[in-house]
């Protein structure tokens, strides 16, 4: 018992950390802090997979591809595709990647055991691993990657051949298997092969094992020939093509260095070295000074030093086990593309180096050992006790100085509050028209009406929809990044904050008006769905002709009313219903006028439905001054005429509501009282 007694610990720390993540990772998804981006198309591409569209996503820009067409190739995700045909949803894929990292641990203590002469050091060194502030923001933040989920079988081939190599017996069957993980190793993403190649050159000059190596070497240099210059390039046409049509669709010049056109979407990140594979290459073997300011530049050395920190600096002791990893660490160090960060702790791209990191710590701690011995003559029975003991204690440490969500969610009650809170209940109120009131501010993370917005998408359905709804969208064959596909799929969910594929253009923001324009003029979609700053539209044609822009100017209006609703913004009239329909369109008119000089830039308008015992808020942002002509872009004395067009949805209850129109910045509120209404 007490000779098992470490591995106990160890596993009984994993159970500890796998439990609290899952609970982390399920509280996230629920909130929708996972996207489409990277876990919804991860899930996607197992789904169509199933379903025989092998490896096929839907890009950026809305075309359906293999995923090699988007840069990356990654055929570890077939292990899951059995998984999918029994239960197809994208938490298969991160409950499974937080068991594989976390056994981690326990090979980590294996591969101790054989290293060092003590099992309680070894325990402490896996301990330390699962503390290590990088592993928390992996187990807690990225979801799912074929890169981080595959760290466990570079372990265990690590571990099999360590232990061939300590018996002097390298069997057949033993061999067989080492190949076997390192090719799944392999399959995690397409530079690993890289590491592979490093690794193969360890064991060349330090295990002795060449016919191993040569293999290794050839088979590393075989896939790594295969993914980037036959698969990458070979798919790039299809999100050409695709990025062709996207921009088409929205009126935007194609501008012909974007990174989307070129073979590989990611070589851009190295522009600075070059513009291909061997000219990028060539130039950072012919200026090393360059490599090396550029590696430690900008935010680097800080990352560098929080990659580095926990683990005491003791990797750079034993260079034969870190050198594997420079591969990974030059691609993540050298990108030279601003606003580009690929080095972080909380970042999947560190998944492979932290491996070979804790290895380095094992055979650094030996080699302190070994000059223990020969330096003062003695045993050094405690030394790597010692070190491990102090490795947990700094790893403990930076935890907490670097945030490491998982070790938070121990230490603060129930973590932040993501979901959508309504706010205390009022007493029933006789407000005043146009009397200024206290309402919530616009809340753009309901995850209840993001639940709403779910339910009424069918899975056989085309959807185009904001990132954060990406990941519960993945199990269908097309599923787009708003407003990629915006005049094609079968539903469209606008949120007009959601402009992630126009940031990565670096085109003018402004364009996501244009499209909100053309939905909303289109009579092939009809408004079925409306919440928080949530609109959801489903292709059903309505008639011929195009709708009128419900957002017009006008110099000349006879005012009802002049009530003003905050800064310099004021409504000069405005229609409700009397009676409105739970899930029936209802329309809703508002009139406004600019007068004053003070700024609305960034200022949202929207409208509140309030139950009259409080208990019960809906809000939804109006979309046509939201998305079409936004208040920044107002001239002062012109009247702007916005017709509304609402849904509210079926589980409201019914009875009297108060509804108030206000502005919002987030930082800045301001609300007027319009009537009442009765909900039916």
């Amino acid at each position: 018992m007490k000779r098992s007694l470490p591995l106990f610990i160890v596993v009984g720390m994993a159970a500890i950390v796998f439990i609290t993540s899952v609970r982390v990772t399920m509280f996230r998804y629920r909130n929708y802090e996972y996207g489409k981006f990277d876990l919804g198309n991860m899930s996607q591409m197992v789904y169509n997979t199933l379903n025989g569209r092998f490896m096929e996503v839907t890009d950026y820009f809305g075309a359906n591809m293999p995923r090699w067409g988007m840069s990356h190739v990654d055929p570890f995700l077939l292990v899951f595709v059995p998984f999918y045909a029994v239960f197809p949803d994208a938490r298969i894929l991160v409950v499974a990647q937080l068991f594989l990292l976390i056994s981690s641990s326990f090979l980590l203590y294996l591969i101790g055991t054989r290293i060092l002469n003590s099992k309680f050091a070894s325990m402490f060194v896996a301990l330390s691993f699962l503390f290590y502030p990088a592993v928390g923001y992996l187990l807690a933040w990225t979801g799912f990657h074929g890169v981080t989920s595959v760290v466990p079988f570079f372990l265990g081939a690590f571990l099999l051949l360590e232990d061939m190599y300590i018996k002097r017996l390298f069997t057949r069957n033993k061999v067989l298997l080492f190949f076997f993980l390192i090719l799944l190793t392999m399959a995690g993403k397409e530079e690993i092969s890289l590491i592979i190649l490093a690794y193969a050159g360890f064991i060349f000059f330090f295990r002795g094992q060449r016919k191993i190596a040569l293999l290794m070497g050839t088979i590393s240099l075989l896939w790594f020939f295969i993914t980037f210059f036959v698969l990458i390039p070979n798919a790039s046409h299809y999100r050409i093509e695709g990025y062709q049509r996207f921009v088409q669709s929205i009126g935007v010049d194609i501008d012909a260095k974007k990174d989307v056109l070129k073979p590989n979407y990611f070589l851009s990140r190295y522009e600075e070295f070059g513009e291909s594979y061997l000219e990028i290459l060539k130039n950072m073997a012919l200026d090393p000074g360059k490599v090396i300011k550029i590696f430690f530049s900008g935010d680097r050395k800080e990352n560098f030093n929080m990659t580095f920190m926990p683990l005491l600096y003791l990797p750079v002791f034993y260079l034969p086990i870190l050198l594997i990893s420079s591969p990974e660490f030059l691609i993540n160090y050298l990108t030279t593309q601003s606003g580009v960060g690929t080095a972080e702790i909380y970042n999947h791209r560190i998944s492979m180096i932290i491996p070979i990191l804790f290895i380095s710590v094992l055979f650094s701690i030996k080699l302190f050992e070994d000059a223990y011995r020969v330096f003062l003559r003695k045993e050094p029975k405690k030394l790597s006790l010692f070190i491990s003991i102090l490795l947990l204690a700094t790893n403990i440490y930076t935890s907490n100085l670097y945030q490491n969500p998982i070790l938070l969610w121990f230490t603060q009650s129930l973590g932040r509050r993501f979901a959508f809170a309504s706010g205390e209940v009022d007493e029933i109120k006789n407000y005043k028209e146009g009397e200024r009131v206290k309402v919530n501010r616009l809340e753009t993370k309901d995850w209840n009406c993001f639940d709403g917005v779910v339910s009424l998408v069918p899975s056989s359905a085309t959807v185009t929809a904001p990132d954060y709804l990406g990941a519960h969208f993945s199990t269908r064959r097309v599923n787009a990044l708003f407003p990629a596909n915006f005049d094609t799929s079968d539903y469209v969910v606008v949120d007009v904050n959601s402009k992630k594929v126009l940031s990565i253009l670096g085109v003018n923001l402004d364009l996501i008006n244009k499209v909100v324009g053309h939905i909303l003029r289109n009579p092939d979609y009809k408004l079925i769905y409306s919440c928080s700053n949530i609109f959801v539209f489903k292709k059903e044609t309505s008639g011929p002709g195009e709708r009128i822009l419900p957002l017009q100017e006008d110099f000349d209006y006879v005012e009802k009313v002049n009530y003003s609703i905050g800064q310099s913004l004021y409504l000069s009239d405005f229609n409700l219903p009397q009676i409105i329909e739970k899930g029936k369109e209802f329309e809703v008119n508002f009139v406004y006028k600019k007068e004053g000089d003070a700024s609305l830039n960034a200022y949202v308008i929207y409208t509140s439905f309030k139950s009259e015992d409080g208990k019960y808020i809906h809000q939804i942002a109006n979309l046509p001054s939201f998305g079409v002509n936004p208040p920044l872009n107002w001239e002062e004395g012109v009247y702007y005429l916005e017709d509304n067009k609402f849904v509210l949805p079926d589980s409201s209850p019914s009875g009297n509501y108060n509804v108030f129109v206000g502005m919002t910045n987030n930082i800045k509120t301001y609300n007027i009282f319009l009537g009442k209404v009765f909900v039916r």
